[in-house]
């Protein structure tokens, strides 16, 4: 008697113990099921947006040459067909006073601002040229213009507000620019800027009224300056 009693009791013991078991195996049960989704959620959603990354990174890798193709498409062809300069023609203004300093600060702001451009310098080298003349007649514009007080080459460069730091940095640690770069500073100088007299603006977002866009530079004119 006293044997069946202490069995029905650790057969009670027992049964609590695997009902427990059992509780605490669902428990865990699921939450490794809901957990394990929210991984599977993440990673889906880390791998979603790697792809995003890696397309947008891949995007970016080649809309210059897309945008300058557009701008080419884009430019009047006249009557007797596509010359060799694609229709380009540069504009002489005026014979301006300029030192060596004055080449070497515009070449080395059109060379900081332009510089990827110059990858292309064998496929378009008129675009190429385009895209750097008129970023270095922005700033002689904006001298001739007395822009927010400027009326110097180098003060137009070093004015607050008017060029990003890591441009304002090259310029002043120096760059090796290549021979081609000082050429079309000193032909700005020597024979006058291109574009209209307010042209006085180039970023990558449009400033002022559009003028021209190459690639990621637009150049803007303001209209107060107009002549």
């Amino acid at each position: 008697m006293y044997n069946r009693k202490r069995n029905r009791r650790v057969i009670r013991i027992l049964e609590r113990i695997l009902i427990r078991i059992s509780v605490t195996l669902s428990i865990v049960t699921i939450g490794v099921l809901y957990w394990g989704g929210k991984n599977i959620e993440a990673l889906e959603k880390i791998e979603e947006n790697s792809k995003i990354d890696k397309d947008y990174i891949y995007a970016e890798r080649e809309p210059l040459e897309v945008c300058v193709k557009e701008y080419i498409d884009s430019l009047p062809i006249p009557e007797e067909g596509i010359n060799e300069d694609i229709n380009i023609k540069y504009k002489k203004e005026k014979y301006m006073e300029y030192t060596e300093e004055d080449i070497e600060f515009l070449a080395q702001t059109m060379f900081a601002e332009e510089e990827e451009f110059l990858s292309m310098l064998e496929q378009n080298p008129k675009i190429v040229e385009r895209v750097f003349k008129l970023a270095g007649s922005v700033v002689i514009h904006r001298a001739d213009n007395n822009y927010r007080g400027a009326t110097t080459i180098q003060e137009v460069v070093f004015s607050k507000g008017q060029y990003a730091n890591r441009t304002l940095e090259k310029v002043t640690e120096g760059q090796e620019i290549p021979d081609i770069v000082y050429e079309w500073a000193e032909e700005l100088l020597e024979n006058g800027a291109i574009g209209p007299n307010n042209l006085i603006y180039q970023s990558e977002t449009l400033q002022g009224n559009r003028y021209e866009v190459i690639g990621n530079q637009y150049f803007g004119t303001e209209p107060s300056y107009a002549e």
